[in-house]
């Protein structure tokens, strides 16, 4: 098909979307906060290292774009955490507070998508309810479902900015570090008892957050008493997502890849840079420049190959400096260069069929060797034509894991062997039960078939 026709097809596609999800959740374009990149709350203190992993640095109240119905009251932390080098970083998460909290409390971790190297593309600034945000997309899909639901169970909520302060997007320890320090911090924060219930939740980009802070529990968090996780499309093998995007529609997405192991790695980033043309360098910039969020990356560099960018017309990935890196983030057994963890709670996978962003053969491969060790997997493969059908479709099987999960409930007997249950549709009566009648009827919204996603992938 034309390059042209290609673009254009989703481009427009994903603009109707934006356009339909703020009719059903509504929208500002209006700043009430400024930019990230300018914000002094976001700065990272200069006597950072004085405060202890999960330490509140500062707070503030705000209002964002989730119905007001459903939580008391939201705020901004800015809490201590650490980059892939252990060393002392700052990042921001988002809170609410449910109107009528259970006891014990129990709270859901949401790990949005971000899936892009620049700090102003980030959760905290997209849920804003008057916010300039380019990222607003990835707070207004899914996002709130998750988040009314488990304010609708008196559940409190966190959802952190895990790329941490210099948004090292596609490094999985710093994600890992930065959702279990935020659990830290909404227990801090909130006043909540250390053993509260805590599960954690992402879909793409969040599933890699998730699983990469599931891998590093054991050693990282000990004291937290994290009950379970799901996850769902899940990368766990940077490399593989790099061959299979590189030169793609979604090429983009491997780009800002790129960037973000760069800042995360500076070895990397000295080596990549010393192998980019001018080119390559502009490139590379740009799609990790402000305001360059998960649209602008996929619509302003589809099909681009990165790699051929460079004096040798590729990135070798074998020699010695990407190799050792591309080790290091990889959960995959045969792969990684560490032993890879297995979590001692239960946790709830699922991929789309036909998943063309991330390889269903390499989630399958992670959860294959986890099961063989031992671990407490429920995994479901959906019947569905690809990634993005799965953002919506998804929810309701994920919410009813995560309930599964809460209660103490989800099956993992048969460890990584997919049931292949149909999708559970959304006119249901059984997406009531799950979700709530309101979070019910707005799922519905999406499924007409008059709806951007209905004319897109339905």
């Amino acid at each position: 098909m034309n390059l042209f026709f290609v673009v254009f097809a989703i481009g427009s596609a994903l603009a109707a979307l934006q356009k339909y999800i703020f009719g059903i959740f509504g929208g500002a374009t209006n700043t009430a906060l400024p930019d990230p990149n300018v914000d002094p709350f976001y700065k990272v203190p200069s006597s950072i290292a004085s405060y202890q992993p999960g330490e509140v640095i500062s707070s503030r109240e705000v209002i964002t774009h989730i119905d007001k119905s459903y939580y008391n009251k939201s705020f901004q932390i800015l809490y201590r955490t650490q980059n892939t080098a252990q060393e002392p970083d700052a990042t921001v998460a988002t809170l609410w507070w449910p109107k009528e909290p259970v006891y014990p409390a129990k709270v859901l971790s949401l790990h949005v998508f971000t899936d892009s190297a620049q700090l102003n593309c980030n959760p905290s600034w997209a849920f804003l309810k008057e916010t300039a945000s380019q990222n607003v997309l990835t707070t207004t899909v899914d996002a709130p479902f998750y988040v009314e639901w488990a304010l609708w169970k008196g559940y409190y909520v966190v959802a952190p900015d895990y790329l941490g302060s210099v948004s090292a997007f596609n490094a999985g320890y710093q994600e890992g570090y930065a959702v279990l320090d935020g659990l830290r911090a909404t227990l801090n924060f909130n006043k909540l008892d250390k053993d509260s219930e805590l599960v954690m939740f992402g879909y793409s980009g969040g599933a890699h957050a998730t699983v990469w802070a599931a891998n590093l529990a054991n050693e990282y968090a000990t004291e937290l008493n994290i009950i379970g996780t799901a996850h769902g499309g899940t990368p766990v093998d940077t490399r593989g997502i790099y061959n299979n995007l590189m030169g793609s529609v979604w090429s983009g997405i491997a780009g800002a890849g790129l960037s973000g192991l760069a800042k995360a790695y500076p070895d990397f980033n000295e080596y990549l840079m010393s192998l980019l043309t001018e080119k390559g360098k502009k490139h590379l910039d740009q799609v990790s420049a402000p305001n360059v969020c998960l649209m602008q990356i996929v619509f302003g560099f589809p099909y681009k190959d990165f790699s051929s960018e460079t004096t040798l017309k590729t990135i070798p990935l074998d020699d010695e400096i990407p190799k050792k890196f591309l080790q290091r983030e990889s959960l995959l057994k045969n792969v990684s260069a560490k032993a890879v963890n297995i979590p001692k709670f239960p946790t709830f996978q699922y991929h789309a069929q036909l998943d063309e962003i991330v390889p269903r053969n390499n989630h399958e491969q992670f959860i294959e060797q986890q099961c063989e060790e031992g671990a407490k997997i429920q995994y479901e493969v959906l019947p569905l034509q690809d990634h993005l059908t799965t953002v919506i479709l998804g929810v309701p099987v994920a919410i009813r894991a995560l309930s599964q999960l809460f209660d103490g409930t989800l099956d993992t007997s048969r460890c990584g062997k997919s049931s292949q249950q149909p999708i559970i549709n959304p006119d249901s009566a059984e997406v009531d039960e799950i979700m709530g009648s309101l979070a019910a009827a707005r799922l519905r919204k999406f499924n007409g078939k008059d709806t951007p996603l209905a004319k897109f992938s339905w």
